[in-house]
């Protein structure tokens, strides 16, 4: 047993269990070790119990003793709340110590006592506790609440905001959605992302169609199903974006129709192409990433192509002198010898010094405008004599000869090859008999 002052009277302090005796109020103040109950006109009537400790050295000299006060005002038991964060209000003795759980951390007191604070709980329907301590110089004193969750419905659209001016058919939709367990979002009937805090995100397609549009939000959140509508506006953006071609032009075309891509940035964009040949303009339309074919004339000509898409957008021109020679049409035409030749040496034997020489003539015929310029190397080869063949790369006309050196008493087999600018390659042969 202890003895405790208060004013004129003695307090008998005993011993309080761990728990709080039935018919005493959250309000009581319970110690470790001892505790004063103060008869029925005592003046200690409210909720702040005298403890079985003296104040310290700033204590009056009337002997008063040192008090725990601990009220919460909210929650109240059984209050309800639609919101996971659950505001916690009070007051407690200045220089006292409070723990709120959750989340289980100490907050400050202010000058006058004040406490206020806010308690986080599962986004979840249901009953949860709330523990509000408190302890002061030994003394301590826990108030438990209870309260409901029911988390309301609850919708926001980020982006785009209602009647929003969007530019593209293809954008971000974002938000956040609660009740977030369970929640599933679509939109124009495509289903968003949503994360466990109630986030949502994905793209939306519209149509290429300017004015406004309705979005539909079907919203299914804490069991139940919602359809949400916002308005934008879709106005296409100034198309600043040049059509590029892709490739190159050939100096010799390989095939008689040549065909380019065409890269345009801006969906749905409508792109001419032009093509000039030897300054004769001529053109196609048709869509953007679309491929673009075109007549090569025979023989060398100049051309050049550009795209241009429908806000005259212009890509960059590609010039080029092209050659082009359809490889059936041409053909070596043999003037000497006339096939097979026989030429018989004089009956005196020439000295060692002597090398019988022959004029091989010969033409490139059906070539376009008869220009060499299509033809790449004439090669003639006497494989009697074994002797490096005789070549020529630069023309001046189609009708060709070549000094090519015989072998005497032999049958001289001339081989002629010529090949064109895309690598061709036609042969004609002559034999010449020395005898």
């Amino acid at each position: 047993m202890a003895e405790v002052q208060k004013g004129q009277k003695t307090v008998v302090a005993e011993k309080l269990e761990e728990k709080l005796p039935a018919g005493i109020s959250d309000s009581t103040v319970h110690t470790p070790d001892t505790a004063a109950s103060a008869p029925a006109d005592s003046a200690a009537t409210n909720d702040s119990i005298l403890q079985g400790k003296k104040l310290g050295p700033d204590s009056t000299s009337t002997g008063a003793m040192t008090t725990l006060r601990l009220s919460v005002s909210v929650p109240t038991e059984g209050q309800k709340f639609s919101k996971p964060l659950i505001s916690v209000n009070g007051t407690a003795t200045v220089g006292a110590e409070v723990t709120i759980t959750p989340p289980g951390v100490r907050i400050p007191i202010l000058a006058n006592g004040a406490f206020s604070t806010q308690a986080p709980i599962p986004d979840e329907d249901g009953e949860y506790i709330i523990e509000i301590e408190g302890s002061f110089e030994g003394a301590a004193k826990k108030i438990v609440r209870k309260v409901v969750y029911h988390p309301e419905f609850q919708f926001i659209v980020a982006y785009p905001q209602n009647r929003q001016v969007v530019s593209t058919t293809l954008f971000a939709v974002k938000g956040e959605v609660h009740p977030a367990k369970g929640a599933e979002v679509m939109v124009q009937g495509r289903k968003m992302t949503t994360a466990s805090d109630g986030a949502f995100t994905g793209m939306v397609t519209i149509p290429d169609e300017e004015g406004e549009v309705t979005l539909d939000f079907e919203v299914t959140s804490g069991g139940e199903t919602r359809t949400v509508t916002r308005t934008i506006v879709y106005k296409r953006a100034v198309d600043t974006y040049a059509p590029i071609i892709q490739g190159t032009l050939p100096k010799f075309a390989k095939q008689r129709q040549l065909c380019l891509p065409v890269y345009d940035r801006t969906n749905g964009d409508e792109i001419t192409f032009y093509y000039e040949i030897d300054g004769a303009r001529d053109y196609q339309k048709g869509s953007g990433n679309a491929t673009f074919c075109f007549t090569i004339e025979p023989g060398i000509h100049n051309y050049t192509v550009w795209a241009e898409d429908n806000a005259r957008n212009v890509s960059p021109r590609l010039s080029e002198r092209i050659a082009y020679v359809e490889t059936s049409a041409w053909y070596i035409k043999l003037r000497r010898p006339a096939g097979v030749e026989t030429i018989r040496m004089p009956p005196s034997p020439p000295d060692d010094q002597f090398e019988p020489v022959y004029v091989v003539e010969f033409s490139i015929e059906n070539l376009p405008g008869d220009d060499m310029r299509l033809i790449r190397e004439v090669r003639i080869i006497n494989q009697t004599t074994g002797r490096p063949a005789l070549t020529q790369s630069v023309f001046t006309d189609h009708y060709l000869d070549f000094e090519v050196p015989l072998k005497p008493g032999r049958s001289n087999i001339i081989i002629i090859e010529v090949q064109d600018g895309n690598g061709n390659k036609k042969v004609q042969q002559a034999i010449i008999q020395l005898k």
